[in-house]
């Protein structure tokens, strides 16, 4: 990089074209400080014809010393000024690189800007062509001599800082490439990077020797007391909270993990872990229970709370460093997430980074294989025989926790030095070492559990499960997972066979169920049975969404690479210490150079903090990250049009060149939905009304901008006129039909309302659970309306015995069915508790009798059958009251008939012989099954998609 004169500031002008004419004025004003040797300005008029002007723009503002803001309405309106100039120039002022200076030149609402609350000019802000000023030669030499007031003051820190002892140059090598960095940066900063995992978090800072005049990355021990063994650290810090309500304190790391089996830990109530992978969801305030509503500064009601309270208190130690050893000095920081991560869930986390008092900024994220591989190449430099090869592909595979994480990066000398840069990254996939341990969990410690107390797996449902069992089981399966891994390195090394090993864990947990407390000790897995857990993990099979081989295959189908191209594959994250992991890929990658660091799961956080050094300090970031996955725009007739591809660099601004119109008139809504990988998974849907509608001969354009936090930023214009800006936060990372959306807005708000404090009974939240039981049963999801009954309503059990046997669940629902009676002898219990007997058993006529002399139409159908098979001419009878009653009903209000009146009244005909008749009551059913699913997939309506435009440009 070349270092900048000092006598000569250079001076950015921002300007619109619309005010060409006042920038000209202006520099004839500067023209003075130009001769002098103050200043050289550069504005977009100076580049020459072949030059990419963005590229060029976006080059002298970073090179400016001073960048001048002319403010007027048409700079304000000017999408490129005010969205793209303005950000990044803010942002160098941010960071102390160079110097905004707004300069009001007409009356405009600069007071709403961005840049409200820096210094203008001229004085007292009042605009250059104004009546304040006699002339307008007064008002230019006012701003002339405010921009020498800024050159002196930055003169005056320049020499000062000549005043210091002489800059260091320290070394600094990456990639066998070696940087020279002034010491006053290390001198003035700190660099840190935080690897966020779902269970497992890092801190690592870049420690500079002044003694050594050398550079090392390190990370930071955090204290703990166990009462096993004493005070501890440890730079693993586990990614969960306890909240104590004894001394109303908030812990995090080892210190909250060791209250994980406590009688009084409660997840979500008191514990909160893997929140990191509920960012994005849009779930509302599903902590409804917490312990913690009313704190100020730990208030935890959804996963965004905890991930702030968290990186608050990492901030916290990071600060305690800092004044321990007395560096009273700025704090860089750099965080690491998932390169798949989507834009939903980076703004959930920015938003959670940012409100626990730690500065953002355009570089505060790097995609977790970039960190990876930047600390590899700086470690290893010779590993990668860097200078054999012109250049080298390398996939690193970070398998953690929580995420599957797949990047492919090419590699290379070139004679101005080493370079890299992003080929591709994998689709997002919640796949990680959690969904291992709940596999164990389920499959072997949940029938364990069931067995040591002789309880029927059968009868404790999935909500019972997930909230009382679930967490309890995963934390001894990952030990027990660990141990396994042990146990087969040693096999594998030595080369021998499993045969029936098995490990058995020293450890218990106490589990409330149903009432009772249950001590669960000394749980057992056979290595068998683990590498049998394994296999769906590490099988390669198409559309295997559980295997690391599809989250692999995603990343080298958008490289259009083969595994045979792939020169190196770094492993990194705690799951690659799984042997199976790393079996299975040296199978595959048979030709690939396999790169496993010393320790696996500190290579992220150490990348991260050198991606601070090189991006914060020397704002040269090495590695630009890419988009994921192709955003398109649905049109008319099934079309989508790309609006941001797959494997471009960020940041990236882009003006899609495919005018848009209406299809037909008039027209008042337009609905534009945006799609991500395919057309399946829905971000958005971006509507625009208009209250004297569109007309064919409107003419639409959109544009789209990614930052460097991979936030998407989307502009629609009509007729050159913006209608509507919109950053993209999507419903969640899931493919949502009309059904799954339903039931996501449902639960988001019942969640919301029970944790402002309303409670089950209250009539707004009974009124939403009901209707969620309704969408589930509606669209035939019967075992999630059981479940939702069982956690809302739990003494409701003549509803639970129904949705649990239309689910299949028998055992279930003859448990709630007998309870049902029991509690409440009515036609629909005894109906039920029929349906659990034998038809040809006495108890199935005498509780269908009991149901139909209580007026229920089904047990009347029912019990006709019966009679009808037995000659009983009381069978007649009975059909024909249920064929009077549903088809009076039918032909007088059929919109009225539900799927169980119309079933009853066609086996009425059945048994009746009326054909006629039956073919016109089946025909209506029919449209009415279809009118019920027509919209499953309906997120938009399609009359109202725009079409590409046939007019001519």
């Amino acid at each position: 990089m070349k270092q900048k004169k000092q006598n000569m500031l250079k001076v950015f002008i921002s300007y619109s074209h619309a005010d060409e004419k006042i920038k000209q004025k202006l520099e004839i004003h500067l023209a003075m400080l130009n001769k002098a040797g103050f200043i050289s300005t550069w504005h977009d008029r100076k580049i020459i014809p072949g030059e990419k002007w963005a590229g060029k723009i976006n080059t002298a503002l970073e090179d400016s010393d001073i960048i001048l803001f002319l403010v007027s309405p048409d700079f304000l309106a000017s999408n490129y000024c005010y969205d793209i100039e303005v950000k990044k120039a803010l942002q160098l002022h941010e960071d102390e690189k160079a110097v905004v200076v707004p300069v009001i030149i007409r009356y405009c609402q600069w007071q709403i800007a961005q840049f409200v609350e820096l210094q203008c000019l001229p004085k007292d802000a009042n605009p250059i062509y104004s009546n304040y000023w006699e002339n307008e030669d007064a008002a230019f030499l006012n701003v002339t001599e405010g921009l020498k007031s800024v050159i002196n003051a930055h003169n005056l820190k320049i020499s000062k800082r000549k005043d210091l002892p002489q800059d260091q140059k320290v070394k600094f090598t990456i990639g066998g490439d070696e940087l020279l960095i002034d010491s006053h940066i290390l001198e003035n900063n700190s660099f840190w990077g935080i690897d966020f995992g779902t269970s497992t978090s890092i801190i690592s800072v870049v420690k500079w020797n002044r003694l050594q005049n050398t550079i090392a990355v390190e990370q930071l021990p955090i204290e703990f007391y166990l009462e096993s063994s004493g005070q501890k650290s440890s730079s693993l810090i586990p990614s969960v909270l306890y909240y104590s309500q004894d001394d109303n304190n908030i812990q995090f790391g080892y210190e909250a993990k060791k209250r994980k089996n406590h009688d009084s830990s409660r997840d979500g109530v008191n514990f909160w872990s893997s929140f990191k992978m509920h960012l994005g969801k849009d779930e509302g305030d599903i902590f409804i229970d917490s312990l913690i509503k009313n704190e100020s500064d730990y208030i935890i009601l959804n996963p965004k709370d905890a991930t702030r309270v968290f990186f608050g208190l990492l901030k916290e130690r990071i600060d305690e460093y800092l004044n321990f050893n007395n560096l009273s000095i700025r704090t860089q920081i750099c965080i690491s997430i998932p390169a798949s991560f989507e834009a939903n869930q980076r703004q959930d986390l920015l938003e959670a980074v940012a409100n626990a008092g730690i500065n953002t900024n355009s570089y505060t994220f790097i995609d977790e294989p970039n960190a990876a591989f930047l600390n590899f190449i700086h470690e290893n430099p010779n590993n990668l025989a860097i200078n054999t090869y012109d250049r080298q592909y390398t996939l690193v595979f970070d398998f953690g926790a929580g995420t599957c994480d797949v990047s492919i990066l090419e590699f290379g000398l070139k004679t101005s030095g080493f370079y890299s840069k992003n080929i591709a990254i994998s689709k997002f996939e919640q796949l990680g070492g959690d969904d291992i341990d709940k596999k164990i969990a389920k499959k072997i410690l949940f029938p364990q559990f069931c067995d040591s107390f002789d309880l029927e797996i059968k009868t404790i449902s999935d909500v019972e499960y997930s909230d009382l069992l679930d967490g309890k089981l995963k934390y001894l399966a990952e030990s027990l997972k660990i141990t396994c891994c042990d146990q087969l390195r040693i096999l594998f090394k030595k080369n021998l066979k499993q045969k029936n090993l098995s490990v058995l864990l020293n450890d218990s947990v106490s589990i409330n169920l149903k009432n009772k407390q249950y001590l669960f000790e000394s749980p057992t897995l056979c290595v068998e049975e683990f590498v049998e857990i394994m296999h769906p993990f590490i099988k390669r099979e198409k559309n295997n969404e559980f295997s690391i081989f599809y989250v692999i295959d995603s990343a080298l189908k958008k490289a259009k690479m083969d595994y045979k191209d792939i020169d190196n594959v770094l492993l990194v994250g705690g799951s690659c210490k799984n042997p199976l992991i790393e079996k299975s890929l040296r199978e595959v990658f048979t030709n690939s150079n396999f790169l496993i660091p010393s320790d696996l799961q500190t290579q992220v956080s150490q990348g991260t903090a050198i991606n601070a050094l090189l991006s914060l300090g020397l704002n040269n970031p090495p590695i630009a990250p890419i988009v994921s996955e192709t955003i398109s725009l649905q049109l008319n007739d099934n079309y989508f049009l790309p609006i941001i591809n797959e494997g471009e660099e960020i940041p990236h601004f882009k003006e899609i060149s495919e005018k848009l119109q209406i299809p037909k008139e008039p027209q008042h809504l337009i609905e534009m939905p945006l799609f991500v990988s395919g057309n399946k998974k829905m971000l958005a849907n971006i509507k625009i009304t208009s209250a004297t509608s569109f007309h064919k001969n409107d003419t639409f354009h959109i544009t789209s901008e990614i930052d460097n936090n991979k936030m998407v930023t989307i502009k629609v214009f009509c007729n050159g006129r913006q209608l509507e800006t919109q950053q993209i936060s999507p419903y969640a990372n899931e493919v949502l039909s009309t059904y799954r959306k339903a039931v996501k807005e449902t639960e988001k708000e019942i969640n919301n309302s029970l944790a402002s404090g309303l409670s089950i009974h209250d009539q707004k939240v009974k009124s939403l659970v009901k209707s969620l039981i309704t969408i589930h049963s509606e669209w035939n999801n019967f075992k999630d309306a059981m479940e939702c009954t069982i956690k809302y309503f739990p003494s409701n059990y003549g509803d639970i015995a129904y949705y649990a046997n239309c689910a299949g669940l028998d055992e279930i629902g003859t448990e709630y069915t007998i309870k049902a009676f029991k509690n409440d002898p009515n036609e629909i219990s005894a109906y039920n508790l029929a349906l659990e007997y034998s038809e040809s058993s006495e108890e199935y006529e005498k509780y269908m009798r009991i149901a139909a002399k209580m007026g229920n139409i089904s047990a009347k159908i029912n019990l006709a059958q019966v009679l009808i098979k037995s000659n009983n001419p009381e069978g007649r009878s009975k059909v024909g009251e249920v064929f009077s009653s549903l088809y009076a009903k039918f032909q007088n209000d059929n919109k009225s008939m539900d799927a169980d009146d119309y079933e009853d009244l066609l086996i009425a005909l059945n048994l009746l012989n009326y054909t006629e008749l039956k073919t016109s009551v089946e025909d209506s059913y029919n449209k009415f099954n279809a009118k019920r699913q027509m919209s499953a997939n309906k997120l938009y309506n399609s009359n109202c998609l725009l079409t590409l435009s046939k007019k001519h440009s």
